[in-house]
């Protein structure tokens, strides 16, 4: 059999995991990312609205009477809130 050389299409995965872009060595400093309110806001509440309304509209067609309904929402809200409390506590 001929010995053949494997060349690999692909670039080296070196600096992939690497988040050094030369401008730490220069100011000393590591660039941070820093959310605003705004992204915030729209994130947590795109994640709220994503959550209630396949459970109000799951609600209204399944056979569960509407005390059910509101006790899975009441849990759901207090959920959230005692998350929403220890993260401003820590």
């Amino acid at each position: 059999m001929a010995d053949v050389e494997q060349v690999s299409a692909l670039p080296p995965l070196d600096g992939l995991n690497s988040t050094d872009n030369g401008t730490d060595t220069v100011n000393g400093t590591a660039a941070r990312f820093v959310a605003t309110a705004e992204g915030t806001a729209l994130a947590y509440g795109s994640l709220v609205l994503m959550a209630l309304l396949p459970i109000f509209f799951g609600a209204l067609r399944s056979i569960f009477s509407q005390e059910y309904i509101n006790l899975l929402l009441s849990m759901y809200f207090f959920v959230l809130g005692i998350l929403a409390l220890s993260h401003t506590l820590r």
